[in-house]
């Protein structure tokens, strides 16, 4: 196989080629943490619900509520922003 395929699950497909892919995807995950921290990948947050609120997360995400990710946070930073 050469590079990504569409509808391609690593480790959820027929053929398991995580090992074969691991350092690609290590390597892609380090570049993606260093843009963010560059300040040069910033994702969008549109909702925020704490950990015991999924359910609504969920409907969000589902009836496509969401501009953007839905993210869940847990313990201190739920209460830092009020959830």
């Amino acid at each position: 196989m050469c590079g990504l395929n569409l509808g391609f699950y690593y480790g959820w497909s027929p053929q398991d080629v995580r090992e074969e892919y691991a350092p690609r995807l290590h390597e892609a995950m380090q570049n993606m943490f260093a843009w963010i921290e560059e300040g040069r990948l910033n994702p969008r947050v549109s909702h925020t619900f704490a950990l015991d609120a999924f359910r609504e997360a969920m409907r969000t995400v589902l009836e496509r509520r969401a501009l953007g990710r839905v993210a869940i946070v847990m313990d201190e930073e739920a209460r830092r922003l009020g959830k």
